[in-house]
């Protein structure tokens, strides 16, 4: 009586498991055979040297290498996740093919799965796709959808209805965001998503009514600069005190913080102090320059205020004791559209500006001696 070939156990049966193993080792193989994509013995040796790789982890590192992968994102990927390299090439080339279709551009793909490595584990139809549609549904275009993805892949993991969906309500409902302007301001800052309601947006929101600001001029200050949800409030105070040392009332505080939130961002030491210094020594200003402009604390002091005050002074009759703020908040354009120059002439002062600075800033440099 011939053989009969047993049939093969359920899924958690060694032998299943065992057969299973192989098939995917041979069609990875295949895979990678197919289409030329096996990496050279030298660099696969030298990686198995460094991080410690199995001789398994053969063919997804070897697509991951065609893809674009080298040392440095080898590194983050084992850092963040070396089970990932244990995934099956067809399993990988899914999930790449799926957010390549979304327009996602194969040097983002390598960014996205060194970081996080964790993308090529979700299920395309159960995981992935459901996200992307809600993404959708709150309004993000179709062609942000990979920038989107890009600068925060963790949203293709949260939950929709036990995550997603109630953060962006949070922001329509309790900071004032219009619906049809969630997604705007995801595709601004997607990692809004990904800021818990309860325990870091609340308690900034709180913090910003509490100072004054009204909902009203939350919302507009979130929509313009939606990192303020994630600033450390003990970050944020000392920005207010410094306002306040410097004579603006507290009425004029909240209309500042309200027209500027990137104020938070700057930093007290080297970009506000300086800023207002050299408006009180050179432009005429006051704090109540500063109050009715507060953009001036944005703009760049080395790169737009000094270049333009400077080129003022140097053409006779065209600077006061007080410098106008218009001069500053004008484009390169407009503004020597408006004291009658050239982009070219300006171009070339600021160089000079720059050349001078630099020879003033080496001068003043000490060398240790020669011995």
């Amino acid at each position: 009586m011939p053989n009969q070939i047993k049939p093969m156990r359920g899924p958690s049966s060694p032998l299943y498991v065992k057969q299973k193993r192989k098939w995917e080792a041979e069609t990875d193989w295949l895979l990678m055979g197919v289409q030329n994509e096996a990496i050279e013995d030298r660099v696969f040796d030298a990686l198995v040297e460094k991080h410690k790789l199995e001789q398994r982890c053969r063919p997804l590192v070897s697509y991951l290498y065609q893809l674009g992968f080298r040392d440095a994102e080898f590194a983050k990927l084992i850092d963040a996740r070396v089970e990932v390299l244990s995934l099956t090439v067809a399993t990988a080339k899914s999930r790449v093919l799926y957010l390549s279709s979304l327009g996602i551009q194969p040097q983002d793909l390598v960014k996205i799965i060194a970081k996080h490595p964790r993308v090529l584990e979700y299920r395309t139809e159960r995981t992935m796709k459901p996200r992307v549609e809600y993404l959708r549904e709150i309004h993000v275009e179709e062609q942000d959808l990979a920038k989107v993805i890009t600068r925060a892949p963790v949203l293709l993991e949260l939950s929709v209805n036990k995550t997603l969906r109630p953060r962006a309500q949070y922001l329509a409902q309790e900071i004032g965001i219009p619906d049809d302007a969630i997604g705007k301001l995801v595709t601004k800052h997607p990692a809004v998503l990904t800021y818990n309601s309860d325990t870091m947006v609340a308690p900034r929101v709180r913090f910003f009514l509490d100072l004054g600001v009204s909902k009203e001029g939350l919302a507009k200050m979130v929509t313009r600069h939606p990192q303020l949800l994630h600033y450390s409030i003990d970050s944020m105070k000392p920005r207010l005190d410094y306002l306040q040392a410097i004579g603006m009332s507290e009425e004029e505080i909240i209309t500042t913080v309200s027209r500027l939130g990137t104020l938070f961002s700057l930093s007290i030491e080297s970009s506000l102090r300086p800023k207002f210094e050299y408006l009180t020594a050179e432009l005429g200003g006051d704090v109540q320059t500063v109050a009715k402009f507060p953009a001036y604390f944005s703009l760049s002091l080395d790169k737009r205020i000094r270049p333009r005050h400077q080129f003022l002074l140097s053409r006779k009759g065209l600077a006061g004791s007080k410098m106008p703020m218009k001069y500053l908040s004008l484009t390169d354009k407009d503004f020597v559209g408006l004291v009658d120059s050239t982009l070219k002439e300006y171009e070339e002062f600021k160089n000079e500006m720059i050349v001078r600075d630099f020879a003033v800033k080496f001068s003043t440099c000490t060398f240790p001696s020669k011995v």
